[in-house]
């Protein structure tokens, strides 16, 4: 069954299983000379535990037929030697699938760790090597602790033993306190880090032997089973003690793994931009009061009536009525901006008096003034009498007589 204690994320990944992640020394030299990029971090990151499911069940399941075939007394069998072979072959592969996950999951934490916080790399690292340091001793002492039990049991229950039986029996205990010996003498000199509980005893042989080694197992067999009993239960302590640490550091490790994976996943994640609107007063530019202009429609004067008579009498043409004001112009209100005030205007033109030759010429091209011009010269320049054109370019002579508006006209006498 999977570990209560983990997430059920890493399904059933962690728990009740060694880790296998293989040589840090080697491991550490391979992110130095090929560093993986963010973006291959978070893929595999992603797909870590995707095929984690029912791997430590069947772990668990192949090491207890393995040990119930190999903790046997006496030479196996032909078919049982052929079953051990199955499933030790078995039990390899599923260890290869566990040096993959395994390395994968290291692999990627440190370099996270590495980017984010590197305290928090140095640390993963030493939890690993102290988790992997109790391994090699929780699988030496597991690896004798059962079969030196099974092996007692059966010598207790059989009363009269095979010479054959007995040197199995022997040799066995001889290895197992050889065994025991040797994890008494290297985890003398395992510190115990300063992060781990009970680190105040300094040793790890502390924590790992309760009590003074045993004796070694005699030579010869005499009967009496006392010192194997004490052999086996000696084991047995240390496999446990192996068992609780490597637990509490594999939590610590997946504990500290879930720290640093959210620290760096907040670093890569996609920043999203907040903008707040600025709520700005209005700026008064201008305050003036605006005044609509008015259109003030020009007098309009008539011109006067011109009569042109040749020397013979003729026919007055009729005289058309002046043609009434055009409307003024109504313009639109100004838009804003208000209107700037006008430039002044210009200084009236005055008006050239015209010469004798064009004002009495009728040919249009001798005289041109301005339309402002004619209409003060007709007003100003122009006075009451007759005058006589002479005859020009193959016209006759022309008798002119200048009348005012409402004057009777001289040819209403003739």
């Amino acid at each position: 069954m999977p570990d209560s204690k983990f997430d059920p994320k890493y399904r059933g990944a962690y728990g009740g299983r060694p880790l296998f992640p293989g040589d840090l020394r080697d491991l550490d030299r391979v992110m130095r000379d090929s560093p993986w990029d963010a973006e291959r971090i978070e893929e595999v990151f992603a797909a870590l535990y995707d095929k984690a499911t029912g791997l430590t069940e069947e772990y668990q399941q192949l090491r207890k037929e393995l040990a119930a075939l190999e903790n046997v007394p006496g030479k196996p069998k032909a078919a049982a030697m052929r079953k051990i072979v199955r499933r030790g072959r078995e039990l390899g592969d599923l260890i290869g699938n566990f040096e993959s996950l395994d390395r994968r999951v290291y692999l990627c934490h440190l370099q996270m760790a590495a980017e984010v916080n590197p305290e928090w790399r140095r640390e993963l690292f030493d939890r690993y090597r102290f988790t992997l340091e109790l391994q090699l001793f929780h699988t030496k002492a597991d690896e004798f602790a059962e079969k030196a039990d099974l092996f007692t049991r059966d010598m207790q229950e059989n009363d009269d033993p095979e010479s054959e039986t007995i040197d199995q029996f022997l040799d066995l205990m001889h290895k197992s306190w050889k065994a025991l010996k040797s994890i008494s003498k290297d985890s003398r000199l395992v510190e115990v880090p300063r992060w781990h509980p009970g680190n105040e005893t300094k040793r790890l042989e502390d924590l790992l032997l309760t009590e003074k080694l045993v004796p070694e197992p005699p030579e010869e067999f005499g009967g009496k089973l006392n010192w194997a009993e004490r052999l086996v239960h000696q084991l047995r302590s240390v496999r446990h003690q192996c068992a609780t640490l490597h637990e509490v550091n594999v939590v610590g490790i997946v504990a500290l793994q879930e720290k640093v994976a959210a620290a760096w996943q907040k670093a890569h994640a996609p920043v999203e931009a907040v903008l707040e609107a600025e709520v700005l007063e209005a700026e008064v530019i201008h305050t003036g009061e605006v005044l609509q202009g008015e259109v003030i429609a020009p007098e309009v004067t008539p011109p006067p009536l011109v009569f042109m008579q040749p020397a013979a009498p003729v026919a007055a043409a009729p005289i058309s009525p002046p043609l009434p004001p055009h409307p003024p112009p109504v313009m639109p209100p100004p838009l804003s901006p208000p209107a700037m005030p006008l430039p002044p205007a210009p200084a009236a033109e005055i008006p050239r008096p015209p010469t004798d030759a064009e004002m009495f010429s009728l040919d249009l091209a001798d005289y041109n003034p301005s339309p402002a011009a004619a209409a003060a010269i007709a007003t100003e320049s122009i006075l009451n009498g007759t005058i006589v054109k002479p005859a020009k370019n193959g016209r006759p002579q022309l008798k002119i007589t200048y009348v005012r508006p409402g004057e009777p006209s001289p040819l209403g006498k003739q």
